[in-house]
Parts: structure tokens; sequence; C-alpha cells
């Protein structure tokens, strides 16, 4: 079977190739990969898959999908780990595992930044567990997992939450805020404070496991798409951006895509606050309920979203670790 298979990269394929993509994408529900074939090209197309040439898909003949997988390497310089992500194979085509990896790894190395050794990630959905031996044979080791929470939209009244860390250093303009107010003011995404949503985010997530770094191209990406202007929004405590949230509307769901705290104002609650806004604003839009993924490693996370009502749903995925071979 191996020779008749042959690769592409998701920017080369043709429209019925794409029609065929989405509907070989959809059997891997629920919920499927994406809503409707508008929002797999969008997703697919922009800079985190380096304008569709990072995704590949390997076909059995013309019209056939055998299988997926992303490569995302826009971390390497910063975070010195490449991401391996979207890996769908149907059972009977699970060997074919080794080929996606491998290839993916020959991409990864012609990109900027990459060199053999770096770390790389890789993520099984739990419904497609028969690919975790298939993936521990390429050497992988299992390292965390990604859980899907779930609370009521109404509501927030949030328990206080133990500082644990100290503030800004004293003497620093954000003591000065601290010591001023605690509130924060938010404001929706805009060209005028992309900057400051880039900056809150990268080092909010700049150590989190499984957590992506975002460029200003991609934070006007997310600008121009939104469907409403508070779905993200900055937090500033005086004249400092402090926290981000980045939300999404899907049917009677509103989910919490991304909410970050600047190192420099983390143990403060600033992080319940914010949460509590992005909720009121899910619920202002008609959401009913309130879902988000955290990374079970994230114990800070995971200890917030608990005491703000948010439990477990379901594993969503494995994650995997592995280094980077030279060939």
């Amino acid at each position: 079977m191996e020779t008749r298979l042959v690769s592409k990269p998701f920017s080369k394929l043709s429209e019925d190739e794409l029609g065929a993509l989405f509907a070989f994408l959809t059997e891997f529900g629920p919920p499927p990969p994406f809503p409707d074939p508008g929002a797999m090209r969008q997703d697919l197309s922009t800079s985190v898959f380096n304008g569709g040439q990072n995704f590949l898909t390997i076909w059995m003949g013309e019209t056939t999908v055998v299988g997926t997988i992303g490569i995302v390497t826009k971390e390497a310089r910063a975070k010195g780990e490449i991401f391996l992500t979207s890996i769908y194979l149907k059972p009977q085509h699970k060997g074919v595992v080794r080929r996606l990896i491998d290839e993916a790894y020959q991409v990864a190395l012609a990109a900027e930044g990459v060199r053999p050794g770096i770390t790389v990630r890789l993520g099984v959905r739990e419904n497609l567990s028969y690919l975790k031996p298939e993936v521990e044979k390429t050497g992988f080791k299992e390292h965390t997992h990604l859980l899907e929470l779930r609370r009521d939209a109404a509501g927030m009244n949030i328990p206080d939450i133990p500082v644990s860390k100290p503030g800004p250093a004293a003497g620093s303009e954000a003591a000065a805020d601290l010591e001023s107010e605690l509130k924060l003011k938010f404001m929706p995404l805009s060209e005028h404070n992309l900057a400051d949503f880039v900056a809150v985010h990268n080092a909010a997530f700049l150590d989190s496991a499984n957590a992506g770094l975002i460029s200003l191209e991609e934070a006007r990406e997310m600008l121009e798409k939104a469907p409403a202007e508070d779905l993200q929004q900055v937090g500033y405590v005086g004249s400092v951006p402090a926290v981000i949230f980045d939300l999404r509307l899907q049917d009677s769901a509103g989910w919490i895509d991304g909410l970050g705290v600047h190192p420099a104002y983390q143990g403060r609650e600033l992080g319940k606050t914010a949460l509590q806004r992005a909720i009121t604003v899910l619920r202002e839009h008609g959401a009913t309920e309130v879902r988000l993924m955290v990374v079970e490693a994230n114990t800070r996370a995971l200890s917030l979203y608990r005491h703000a009502g948010f439990t477990l749903d379901r594993v969503f995925s494995t994650s995997y670790a592995g280094a980077l071979p030279s060939k």
C-alpha cells in the first residue's frame, strides 16, 4: 500500500480535493475538526501552517484521503519547540503514522530556526486512541493531557483565590499602578492595542506547555476575522496591559480559546477578574454554557477554572514529547 500513497500540501489541493478532505475530517467527530469547509480553508491557510504548505495530506489514488498532519514551527526560536498536530487516520491506516511523522520532520527541518534535537510536541485526540501505540513506536513519550472543561454561563460569582505570588517589584510602574488600584479596564482588540495583546499573550504563555505564541500578523488576522469586536480584549491596570482573553461562539456554547495574565501581575486575582469578564461577554452573546481547554500540567490555570465552577467534561487529547531527528 505504501507505494500507492501520495503526499500533497493543503495549499496545492484542487477544489474537488478540498471537498474530499473536508468530508474525511468530518468523520472524526463529534465534534469534527471544522464546522464547515470555509472554516477549514480559513484555519489551514493561515500563517500558523505557512499558508497551507505545512499541513500535509496523504492520498490513495486521486480521491481517497488517507491521513493528515500539521506542522507548526513558529515557536522554534522563542520556545525551542515545534508542534505536530491534526493527525487524522482511520484504524485501517494507522500504520501510516510513521510515514506522516517522517514527512512532517522533513518539512520542519526546512523551516527557519529549526534544528535537529529540538523538542517536538505531538497531540493525539482521545477518540483516536488506536494511534497512540503507533506514535509511541516512533519514539514519542507521553507528556500530559489536554482537558476540556465546562460550566453554565449563568452566574459569575467566583470564590476568592489565595494570592500565591508577590506582585511587581517595588518602585516599578506596575507596582505603582497596583498600589493605586487593582481594577482592570478592558478594551476590545483594535489596531491601536494589537501590540499590547501580543505582548501580554506571549509573556503569559511563554513557559506554558502546548500553548503557542502569536505574531502581530496573527493578531491582525484574529481581529479581521472576529464576528464581534468584544470577543478579544485587553485588560489594563492603569496604563499597563496586564491580561488578555480570546473568545469564540459555536452554537449555544461560548469558548474561551485563550486567557492570559502577564507574569508581572500573576497571583493578584486578575485572572479571576478577566475570567468573570469573559463569561459575561459570552453570556451577553447568547451562550448558555462556557467551555475551554487547559493542559493538565498547567496547575495554576486548572485551579483558577475549578474555583470558577468549571468541571471536567472529557480528556480531549494526550500530548507526547520527542526530539527532532537529523534525517
